[in-house]
């Protein structure tokens, strides 16, 4: 089972020339735990995606579920980020649920520099954020069992009867469709802090990353917790959805980079060694087909990020 999958978002979007497939984004449309677990995570991921000069400041990307009756279809590029990165995130989302783990994604903000510039517009899926990185959201998607749960109408409030972000479901939940579901995440990322953001120009560098929770990031500062409502996908299954966030706040913090912000060579070696030797131990722990293909990224991305500290660059 793949436990740990970090893919990094650059946050300007992506394009190219030729195309490979059509994939029909549609409305959303429950095909079992996989088809709503994997609609989840590409919303979440790519539904805030940087628009420099709109009001919002951001849009979502091509490859988010879409809820309107009338299917749009995108064919996605063999140059484009966005469409190489949404093929790798699907295959490890969808194995992750053929497994029945559940995923954790962890919004964090990267360094305005060449090194957070790289990490957001990698597609190595066995990226780790570096430790520069300031975890702002963290997103927790499983599918559990509501057979002896007791369910309460949609119009419940979800977000005081919760067992919280793991574990099996206790108590009255609330349930709703799948469009509901989608539609309320929406909703959430668009009053979120992160948008807020974006609305004002202030966002340069996203990276997400996608694991198990057992292995997800770490918060500065005590989050604040909020649950949604289950999405049935079956008689006896639902879709359970947790958010935990930083505390809202006026200035947006600075992240500074160990390689650009003054420290010695030495120190930023170190950090970096720790990095690879973290990354390492969590590629162990991806299907053994997976390794060689594992192996020959992790050592590209070793032997950049050396030449980087050696240049002092």
């Amino acid at each position: 089972m793949s436990s740990v999958v970090a893919e990094c978002v650059n946050v300007s979007g992506g394009s190219g020339s030729s195309s490979t497939t059509v994939s029909g984004v549609g409305p959303a449309i429950n095909n079992g735990n996989a088809g709503l677990f994997v609609d989840v995570g590409m919303l979440l991921i790519e539904g805030r995606l940087a628009e420099p000069g709109t009001p919002r400041g951001y849009k979502e990307g091509p490859h988010c579920p879409h809820i309107t009756n009338s299917p749009t279809h995108h064919i996605c590029q063999d140059s484009s980020f966005l469409c190489e990165r949404a093929s790798k995130l699907r295959r490890h989302m969808s194995l992750l649920n053929e497994n029945s783990a559940p995923m954790c994604i962890d919004v964090l903000l990267c360094p305005d520099c060449s090194c957070g510039q790289n990490r957001a517009n990698s597609t190595n899926i066995c990226q780790i954020p570096s430790s520069a990185d300031l975890l702002i959201e963290q997103w927790t998607v499983s599918v559990v069992n509501t057979k002896n749960v007791c369910v309460a109408s949609s119009s419940s409030n979800s977000s005081s009867n919760s067992a919280g972000c793991s574990g099996n479901s206790s108590g009255c939940r609330s349930e709703v469709s799948d469009r509901v579901l989608l539609q309320a995440l929406r909703s959430q990322l668009h009053f979120s802090q992160l948008s807020a953001w974006y609305s004002l120009g202030k966002v340069r560098h996203v990276c997400y990353r996608l694991s198990h929770p057992v292995g997800c990031s770490g918060f500065t500062r005590p989050p604040v917790q909020h649950n949604f409502p289950l999405a049935k996908i079956s008689p006896t299954t639902s879709i359970k959805v947790c958010l935990k966030s930083l505390p809202r706040t006026d200035v947006m913090p600075v992240v500074s980079c160990p390689v650009h912000s003054g420290q010695s060579t030495l120190n930023a070696t170190v950090t970096v060694f720790k990095s690879v030797f973290a990354e390492l131990g969590q590629c162990l722990l991806d299907p053994p087909a997976r390794i060689p293909a594992v192996r020959h990224e992790f050592l590209k991305d070793l032997t950049r990020i050396l030449k980087r500290i050696k240049s002092g660059c």
